[in-house]
């Protein structure tokens, strides 16, 4: 009031908008529970300012002064991204420890692991999804659960590593007809182990995700393995290893250039398919006890075997259902022919799914001796 005169107050920009916007949430209390109980909108912020202008003022002298305490970093800083580490102290720099999916339960009694420094870098190596383990040897593995980007939808892979300097030669691993489980998981580390950067993609991923237990199999496990097997074809994974060639390419932790890769089961025809699919990026491709390799379709892996340009090994079991008779004469009939540089080993007294050491079949001088052989080819053409 002035003079006995009532003014009335004209509400500001501001106020217009911050109004209006508590009109549209619907709101008794408006514009502040809308954007915040101080209105910290875009409407609001002058109000804001102006009624708790002192406290604002307060909080940001605590702020200054709290930045010489590690825990207002560990809060209030993005010390993923590396132009935020550069000068700070190094209690500033925690490492965050985080499990991933995979791994919800508890560890096995006897596996110890142990959270990953930020420092390290490339997407294998984000401090974001990554958890590292040492082996028995003591070594440390970086390993974590990607998704591997295709035209068909994401592709659930697992991927292991070295925790080392510099970058490994990439290795694909093509799962066999039970599908991902830890025995491959463990199979992959084995081979990061030797000093490569393994992929182990879910082949599976375009029905869903299937897990088969096979120590408590059931009657029904077996036509549903089939089925899910007999979803693939030499065509989607052909063009499923562009993506996973792709992932390989974008990290960090891999060395650029020709990659290995190993199938096992129902996967030997594949790792042949793509040797010769894509002659220039695979070096050194392995098939144990693989099906399907020679087969009557106008796409059998053996009628393409002239196009590859890398080193083939095949292992094979003495007693396989899987494989008939005359797909090994076979198959060297058209490896001799095509001069493709292969080892075919055929081993006494194992039976099929010898190299896996969770299963009955399980057959120590099969494995091992396969398994030296393939290490010793990708370190021939890879290293």
């Amino acid at each position: 009031m002035l003079n006995g005169v009532t003014r009335r107050h004209e509400p500001n920009e501001h106020e217009r908008n911050a109004e209006k916007l508590g009109q549209m949430s619907g709101h008794p209390m408006g514009i502040s529970r809308v954007f915040g109980e101080c209105g910290r909108g875009v409407a609001g912020i002058s109000a804001h300012r102006m009624q708790h202008g002192p406290q604002c003022k307060n909080q940001r002298a605590r702020n200054r002064r709290n930045r010489s305490d590690p825990r207002w970093y560990r809060r209030h800083v993005d010390l993923h991204d590396p132009s935020n580490r550069s000068d700070l102290p190094a209690k500033h720099l925690y490492t965050p420890r985080i499990r991933l999916e995979s791994f919800a339960a508890a560890p096995r009694a006897g596996r110890t692991w142990h959270t990953l420094p930020v420092k390290v870098r490339g997407l294998i190596a984000s401090p974001k999804n990554v958890m590292d383990r040492h082996d028995e040897d003591g070594d440390i593995m970086i390993e974590r659960d990607v998704s591997v980007t295709s035209r068909t939808g994401a592709i659930p892979s697992f991927a292991v590593c070295p925790e080392a300097p510099g970058a490994f030669p990439g290795i694909i691993l093509y799962m066999d007809a039970p599908g991902i489980r830890e025995e491959l998981r463990n199979l992959a580390r084995r081979i990061a182990r030797h000093g490569y950067f393994c992929l182990l993609p879910d082949m599976y991923y375009r029905i869903g995700t299937l897990r088969f237990d096979l120590v408590r199999r059931a009657e029904g496990m077996r036509p549903t393995m089939f089925a899910a097997m007999g979803s693939l074809t030499n065509a989607l994974v052909t063009e499923d290893t562009a993506a996973w060639l792709g992932f390989l390419d974008a990290q960090d932790k891999v060395r650029p250039g020709p990659i290995g890769c190993v199938g096992y089961c129902m996967s030997g025809r594949y790792v042949t398919t793509v040797a010769a699919r894509y002659p220039n990026r695979f070096a050194a491709s392995a098939s144990l006890y693989g099906v399907g390799i020679v087969t009557d379709a106008e796409d059998s892996p053996h009628l393409l075997v002239d196009r590859i340009k890398g080193e083939m090994y095949f292992g094979f079991a003495e007693t396989d259902e899987h494989v008939p008779a005359n797909v090994i004469p076979t198959l060297k009939s058209a490896l001799d022919k095509a001069g493709t540089r292969y080892a075919l080993d055929v081993f006494p007294n194992s039976r099929h799914g010898f190299q896996f050491p969770e299963r009955d079949v399980y057959e120590t001088h099969a494995a091992e001796a396969s398994w030296s052989k393939i290490i010793a080819m990708w370190d021939r053409n890879l290293k």
